[in-house]
């Protein structure tokens, strides 16, 4: 399973002309800021009927297990380089194991939309999930920004419909039929609704029974 390391982008594999040789559907760019930027970046681990397989090793039409979908073929990718300046100046949110049900560490771009299910959202709207960016989850179960020196790579995924897809174990992922495009089907937060709303989970959370031991956990994960 991949775990993640701080020096984990150096050898990560960027977008180059080659993969759009490759797949001749496959757009290729690079960006030199990560602001805005939605996909998974290199090394998160996307089911598919292969198993579990790094997202930068997918390629278009291969088979990927989303949430309530079954398996979908992938009919959009996007690979993309960020550069080591934007690394520098931005980074990207690192999400240790466990925070999200995910089995290992990874790294989210700011404005990839995350799937959180908790009470707390049934209570403030009447659904039991709603997508997050992840810019605003600075903070919350321990995530935080990760500034990296290194270049990094990205991949974004599409589907004949908008779907979720599951990535290291236990973490849902957006991915919309075309680059940021709003979903039409989940509730979708924008970074001030979704940062009041994780403040409000963690606030709940420390009212609950056995708090003090669900804290303690995440002081020592984090």
């Amino acid at each position: 399973m991949f775990v993640a390391k701080q020096d984990s982008f150096e050898n990560c594999a960027p977008a180059t002309e080659a993969h759009a040789h490759q797949d001749q559907q496959v757009s290729v760019r690079s960006m030199p800021h990560s602001d805005g930027l939605t996909g998974l970046v290199a090394g998160t681990l996307v089911e598919t009927d292969c198993g579990w397989q790094p997202v930068e090793t997918l390629r278009l039409g291969e088979r990927v297990q989303t949430y309530d979908g079954g398996l979908q073929s992938i009919t959009r990718l996007q690979r993309i380089a960020i550069s080591a300046e934007a690394m520098a100046r931005r980074g990207v949110l690192h999400v240790p194991g466990g925070a999200l049900g995910n089995c290992d560490a990874l790294f989210l771009l700011d404005n990839q939309q995350v799937m959180i299910e908790d009470p707390v959202v049934e209570k403030y709207f009447g659904g039991t999930s709603v997508l997050v960016p992840a810019q605003a989850m600075d903070g919350y179960c321990g995530i935080r920004r990760f500034f990296g020196g290194h270049r990094t790579c990205a991949v974004s995924l599409g589907f004949a419909d908008e779907e979720l897809i599951y990535a290291n174990s236990g973490v849902l992922f957006h991915c919309a039929v075309k680059p940021d495009v709003n979903s039409d089907f989940f509730t979708q937060l924008g970074p001030k609704s979704a940062q009041t709303l994780l403040q409000r989970i963690m606030a709940e959370r420390e009212t609950m029974p056995g708090a003090f031991d669900w804290l303690k956990q995440q002081k020592i994960a984090a």
